[in-house]
């Protein structure tokens, strides 16, 4: 089995990311929503879990390029779903919200 596939089959496991692998990126953990929230459980009382950039994270560069009406309209769209899973789902940072039991 080639360095690469393993790397990509440990990947999948885990989550992590290096430099050499993933130079974009660098050192990282991605995860899954529910892995993040299950961080907080039974820590917070949860008051608001969402997906900062839901569907945009591709179209960043192309959304600042925008007229700010247009962009307006845009960010609503975001805020209209970035609760939901699937906005969530496609974000590349959570933000969560929560009180300290």
């Amino acid at each position: 089995m080639s360095e690469r596939v393993a790397f990509h089959q440990q990947y999948l496991r885990d989550g992590n990311l290096d430099p050499e692998h993933a130079p974009p990126i660098g050192w990282a953990h991605l995860t899954t929503g529910a892995e993040f929230l299950a961080l907080f459980e039974g820590k917070f009382e949860r008051r608001a879990f969402l997906g900062v950039e839901s569907f945009t994270t591709a179209w960043q560069k192309t959304f600042r390029e925008l007229p700010a009406a247009e962009a307006e309209l845009w960010l609503d769209l975001v805020e209209a779903t970035n609760q939901t899973p699937e906005g969530v789902s496609q974000s590349d940072h959570f933000l969560f919200i929560g009180r300290k039991l």
